[in-house]
């Protein structure tokens, strides 16, 4: 499987209604790169495999003092389909 098969979009965005309000946006280049990004995803620079990915080295004071913010934050990411863990 590549990673654009498992890198499915998933938005809490409705990418229709977006598109219909900006349908008169004089922009068009603009907006065709937003609806092009919020359903199929914007492009951010990553490479699938041209790099090593490093984990950070901490994360930040407060995910360590309340973990469970961070679990009940993930969990619910990963139910939406936002993020695979």
């Amino acid at each position: 499987m590549t990673p654009v098969e498992w890198c499915r979009v998933t938005t809490p965005m409705q990418v229709e209604a977006w598109e219909a309000a900006l349908r008169t946006h004089t922009d068009k280049t603009l907006v065709s790169y937003l609806v092009r990004g919020l359903s199929q995803g914007f492009h951010i620079g990553f490479e699938y495999g041209a790099k090593m990915c490093k984990p950070a080295s901490k994360n930040m004071k407060s995910a360590e003092v309340n973990p469970a913010v961070v679990d009940e934050y993930l969990a619910k990411e990963k139910a939406t389909g936002r993020v695979m863990l």
